[in-house]
């Protein structure tokens, strides 16, 4: 399991979410206060990228207002 962060589906505000490899397909796991927990496939295959630490130290308005991240590609 790693943590990092994503958005909610329903209101697209940031949330905690984790990445958590099930098999040889990565799923990211997430939680919005407001609307619940979410689980999506991101990736099915080979997981090895996933094993890269997430980007730390982001804005708080990220995805927001930051457009195009060299990070989207961790997840």
């Amino acid at each position: 399991m790693t943590g990092t962060w994503s958005v909610c589906p329903v209101c697209l505000k940031r949330v905690p979410a984790d990445r958590r490899v099930e098999g040889a397909d990565l799923y990211l796991h997430k939680e919005c206060p407001e609307h619940g927990t979410f689980r999506a496939v991101v990736r099915r295959g080979d997981p090895g990228i996933w094993e890269v630490p997430a980007p730390s130290g982001v804005d708080a308005s990220c995805p927001a207002a930051c457009g195009n991240c060299p990070h989207d590609a961790y997840g």
